[in-house]
């Protein structure tokens, strides 16, 4: 029994993601076939990875230049 529930504690993982999908971006995907389907899932997984990734370097105060960086060389 142990085995069935060794990832159950990822779900809501999965879930917290895809209902933020939906709020964020939409929870309809316009294409109608099978891959122009996953090409947009993917886009809308790639918006929402580079919002938290912008979101996170202006919370935290990270430098948006690479080139300006502040190195004793």
């Amino acid at each position: 029994m142990p085995e069935l529930h060794r990832n159950d504690h990822l779900s809501w993982n999965v879930e917290s993601v895809a209902s933020v999908l939906e709020r964020r971006l939409g929870e309809n995907v316009r294409s109608r076939t099978g891959a122009p389907q996953v090409n947009e899932i993917l886009g809308k997984l790639i918006t929402y990875n580079l919002t938290v990734l912008v979101y996170e370097m202006f919370e935290h105060g990270i430098a948006t230049n690479p080139l300006k960086q502040n190195s004793a060389i």
